[in-house]
């Protein structure tokens, strides 16, 4: 860190504290100390030293005539927007040499970075068609979680690529479908439905992003498949997984499939008990009928 701000007399920490005088309100000395974890001397001594500047002036509180208000003189408005200036001139020259894409994987690194420190956004979750280059990224993001989570090796990887490609080679519009998931037009999960045949529809590649996990994602593009195998006229919908999935097949259990068999097995350099789920449109939209009709 320079230990003159931007080219600036004071350093980063006078150049914060003017800052949240200019957007506090009202601006206590004492909450600014407190938000910037500033020890109280030091912080006396800036605001002295932005007196003789004629950066700031104090004013009584109305409610408490004890209690100054710190507020910014003219000269005081005038430093603060100059170092606005200078900061979006230093950032435009290091986003300058950047081509637009490069742009974007930045921003996206940097909502990684807040999202996993805060969590995640508030946004909403958008659902979205795959577009250019989401076959690559989706392969790459079921390679690289069911690695870490699961220790599938690369023969996952090849699998999941192989199915994929096959997918949007082969693609019928009015009987299969895929969803991209985003928040702040970053990824966060996928799913797909495959045509198994004329009658039986196949939930594959349903996947969350970790940090993205626990408002529901995996089952609204649950939803949005079953509510898209109906339109097209299926009757059941089946998919795969395995004993090791444990929050996946509690979300298949809440969204109505139930196992039709299981196998112990080897897939992907693990031994585990694989299973087929599956589950029963018609007799769900009779059972809903009738429910309504007692109703």
């Amino acid at each position: 860190m320079d230990r003159v701000y931007l080219d600036k007399t004071f350093g980063l920490t006078e150049a914060r504290t003017l800052y949240e005088i200019a957007v506090s309100e009202p601006a206590f000395a004492g909450a600014i100390g407190a938000t910037l974890a500033i020890d109280r001397g030091y912080l006396s001594r800036i605001l002295r030293s932005f007196e003789r500047q004629g950066l700031i002036e104090r004013h009584a509180a109305a409610a408490d005539g004890r209690k100054k208000i710190l507020a910014l003189t003219a000269r005081g408005r005038e430093t603060l927007a100059s170092l606005h200036a200078l900061a979006d001139a230093r950032t435009a020259d290091m986003l300058a040499p950047l081509a637009a894409a490069e742009r974007r994987r930045l921003l996206a690194a940097m909502g990684v970075i807040e999202r996993t420190l805060n969590g995640p956004s508030s946004a909403p979750i958008v659902f979205r068609d795959p577009q250019l280059g989401d076959l690559g990224y989706i392969t790459h993001r079921h390679a690289l979680l069911f690695g870490r989570e699961f220790g599938w090796d690369q023969r996952f990887e090849l699998a999941v690529a192989r199915e994929l490609g096959a997918f949007f080679e082969r693609f019928e519009p009015t009987r299969e479908k895929g969803w991209v998931a985003e928040i702040d037009g970053v990824f966060v999960g996928c799913g797909f439905l495959f045509r198994e045949s004329d009658r039986v529809g196949r939930l594959r590649m349903l996947l969350t992003e970790p940090w993205a996990r626990g408002r529901g994602l995996g089952m609204a593009l649950t939803n949005r498949i079953l509510d898209f195998a109906r339109r097209a006229d299926y009757g059941r919908v089946v998919l795969w997984t395995c004993d090791a999935l444990e929050a996946a097949r509690r979300l298949y259990r809440r969204a109505g499939f139930e196992i039709a068999a299981r196998e112990r097995e080897t897939r992907f350099g693990r031994s585990m008990i694989g299973e087929t789920w599956s589950i029963d449109l018609e007799s769900l939209e009779t059972g809903a009928a009738s429910r309504a009709a007692l109703q």
